[in-house]
């Protein structure tokens, strides 16, 4: 099992948990369904690819990659992997078997940019982390602190001048305040949040962007509700989202008025998917099919306006990966549908999905083996086949 300090930093999901803990006192796993009754599965299959295991538990959250021969996925206890278009390798990140890294953004093959934290069990003090790669090593680049605490969860690269990463202050009484940070080429900086409400908590994490001056972030307050920012290069806003009492996972940002968001959402006594798009004035949220009643989806990856890819898991809000099934969609610009996910070991529970033009999927993750070993997971399809 994992320790209660490693899974406290699993908070990303804590709003799915409170839902998730409703609505399974109340209904079992059933077959899959959707709002219409069905999903018809598109016709691509997922394969597991072979992925090294250096440690006793091994998670692959987020992935980022300019092509199908240079991706990155960076997980707990400074773990990240690198596929060269046929290999994955283990690469050991900065801060050896201390930091869990959260996400990762590749401009280049010589520019990579990840985040996440440290949490030090004799002073239970967390400390965020940003690491560069050079392409050659990953370093700790100096970042801003403070003394409550403070965690990053997302991490999006625009330019070598201009990265943004999300995550949280306060972190250490668990009372977290919203914070995001801003990398200008020499240092990084704290960016501004809108006011929160008295006693109001927000957790900020996926990131996504078409410009400097159009940049999107996705969070959820305690009590669980949805929010999500805006940057117009100027400041950062919030943004009405349809449904207050939802989670929001990954964004994906195809043009100005061409923007989406996944996550979970409390529907009809369970926890259905979410999917909600941008249209350049309004967020509208578009029907989603469901693997059981109890399904949220994590992460999005965008190829065009008709080629759409999101993940997630049933269950998620249980114990990392244990019975879990990967939950696998696709737009093709007109619905949604489930992709069937390959059964693997006690379960899987996929973090990550990156898209290319070039046809190919990949997915990243975690997975349970029958020995209750955790294990780096990556999925992959070639679109058309």
């Amino acid at each position: 099992m994992i320790s209660h300090k490693f899974l406290s930093s699993f908070r990303w999901s804590s709003v799915a948990a409170v839902l998730l803990a409703f609505v399974t006192s109340i209904i079992s796993v059933q077959a899959q369904t959707s709002d219409n009754g069905d999903a018809t599965a598109a016709p691509v299959t997922f394969t597991q690819q072979k992925t090294p295991n250096p440690l006793i538990t091994n998670f692959a959250f987020g992935i980022s990659g300019d092509s199908e021969s240079d991706i990155w996925t960076v997980g707990a206890f400074s773990q990240a992997m690198h596929f060269d278009g046929s290999t994955w390798h283990a690469v050991s990140m900065a801060l050896p078997f201390m930091a869990d890294m959260r996400a990762v953004s590749l401009l280049s093959p010589s520019d990579v940019w990840a985040v996440g934290s440290v949490f030090d069990s004799t002073t239970q003090h967390y400390t965020s982390t940003i690491q560069h790669f050079d392409g050659k090593k990953w370093s700790v680049v100096p970042s801003p602190h403070f003394a409550t605490g403070d965690q990053l969860f997302g991490v999006k690269a625009i330019a070598s001048t201009d990265v943004f990463a999300a995550g949280e202050s306060h972190s250490d009484n668990q009372k977290p305040l919203p914070l995001i940070e801003h990398f200008d080429g020499i240092r990084w900086s704290v960016v501004p949040t809108p006011p929160l409400k008295k006693g109001q908590t927000l957790t900020l994490g996926p990131i996504a962007a078409i410009s400097s001056t159009d940049v999107w972030v996705t969070g959820h307050t305690f009590p669980p509700r949805a929010a999500i920012l805006h940057f117009d290069g100027q400041k950062f806003q919030n943004v009405p989202f349809p449904l207050a009492q939802a989670t929001l996972g990954g964004l994906a940002a195809i043009a100005t008025n061409d923007v989406w968001v996944v996550g979970g959402q409390s529907k009809n006594n369970a926890l259905a998917t979410l999917t909600a798009h941008w249209d350049g004035k309004d967020w509208t949220v578009v029907s989603s099919p469901n693997l059981t009643t109890v399904n949220e989806l994590r992460a999005i990856s965008a190829i065009s306006s008709t080629d759409i890819w999101a993940v997630g898991c049933t269950a998620c809000g249980a114990d990392i990966g244990v019975n879990q099934t990967g939950v696998i969609e696709h737009w093709d610009g007109k619905q949604w549908t489930i992709n069937p996910s390959p059964p693997i070991g006690r379960g899987v529970s996929p973090f990550g999905v990156l898209g290319f033009s070039s046809g190919g999927v990949y997915v990243s993750g975690t997975s349970v083996s029958q020995f209750q070993k955790f294990q780096n997971l990556v999925l992959h399809a070639t679109e058309g086949n």
